[in-house]
């Protein structure tokens, strides 16, 4: 029993040395990091309003458990280029006194500002445990003009462990997707957008690694029945 006990600690030690060279840091020192990623698309304008709403919506719920709508009205008169979100100027002050890493994924969430859109849905996602930290705040809006729609989806989110066995599991983690494993989440919201909208291009993808994430063969079935359900 004693020589089978030597043996599994001597394999955790190993684990624990073997990530924490792969992490680069100690694997028992605190690891929170604020993140942001975003994707700009482009619908086309013989996609009725409501398809556009429903398509859009159905993909922030992918990642969201409780989504917030805000619909306003469309313009009057078409504009030959379409806006796009800001940032509050009162974030924009606590951002330079905070630092970019300071500022909370639900601060960033609160401070883009589309309450110029015509339609915007969000809301929160993520997990929690003893010994990670995992946060996601998702937000869309579409902005309407000549050509059509330009839609945006960004997702803020906080990658955070602490302990052994947090930091231990956060390295396993990176060992396998990278730094980024919250960008997962956000592919998963591009690809079932897309799913309901296969027509729309991809305008823009931030940051690059985005672009690189590809899902299918991965074991992300959105054929399935449950694709509308989150996957975590």
């Amino acid at each position: 029993m004693f020589k089978n006990n030597k043996i599994v600690y001597g394999f955790m030690l190993s684990l624990i040395v073997f990530f924490s060279g792969c992490s680069g840091l100690s694997i028992t020192t605190p690891q929170v990091k604020n993140k942001e990623s975003r994707i700009i698309f482009f619908v086309d304008k013989s996609v009725s309003e409501e398809k556009l709403k429903e398509s859009l919506k159905d993909a922030i719920a992918y990642r969201v458990d409780s989504v917030v709508e805000n619909e306003g009205l469309m313009p009057e008169e078409l504009p030959s280029k379409p806006s796009k979100p800001t940032i509050n100027e009162q974030f924009k002050r606590l951002m330079a006194f905070a630092g970019s890493n300071g500022m909370s994924a639900a601060m960033r969430y609160k401070s883009l500002d589309t309450s110029n859109a015509w339609y915007s849905v969000g809301g929160k996602g993520g997990m929690t445990s003893e010994y990670t930290n995992k946060a996601e705040y998702y937000k869309a809006a579409v902005y309407p003009y000549k050509d059509g729609y330009k839609v945006y989806i960004y997702q803020f989110y906080t990658e955070g462990s602490s302990g052994i066995m947090g930091n231990l599991t956060n390295a396993a983690v990176k060992a396998i997707v990278g730094n980024d494993s919250a960008l997962i989440y956000m592919a998963q919201v591009r690809d079932k957008f897309l799913k309901n909208l296969p027509n729309t291009k991809i305008l823009q993808q931030d940051p690059s690694k985005l672009r690189q994430i590809k899902l299918d063969g991965l074991g992300w079935d959105h054929g399935s029945k449950n694709s509308s359900k989150k996957s975590k």
